[in-house]
């Protein structure tokens, strides 16, 4: 039943990877829970509330984009609904530990 729930959480943000506007309160409503609900179950499931799953399958799409050179950073930032560019960086940097730009050379340099 869980397993159920999470992937069909994972496959409505999939889903939504791209549209700017939609957050937790989208999730939330397409999931039939409220908001505390929603995080309580995720926390409860992988650690994690639901800001923080949507950012972070954001930015894996964001690296996969980068390992197969489908766009500069600018475009893969804009494209996976980040609206400022130094965010994306932040973020990605966060979650990667190196920011876009370097995880790119990278892996340009692995080929």
């Amino acid at each position: 039943m869980d397993q159920q729930f999470l992937q069909k959480v994972i496959n409505v943000v999939d889903k939504h990877l791209e549209d700017e506007q939609f957050g937790v309160d989208r999730l939330a409503d397409e999931a039939n829970m409220s908001v505390s609900q929603l995080n309580r179950k995720l926390g409860a499931l992988i650690d994690q509330p639901a800001g923080k799953l949507i950012r972070s399958m954001r930015l894996q799409r964001a690296a996969d984009l980068l390992k197969t050179n489908s766009g500069t950073i600018a475009e893969i930032c804009y494209q996976l609904g980040f609206s400022n560019q130094a965010n994306f960086t932040r973020a990605f940097k966060q979650q990667f530990k190196e920011s876009p730009l370097r995880y790119k050379k990278k892996l340009k340099n692995t080929d």
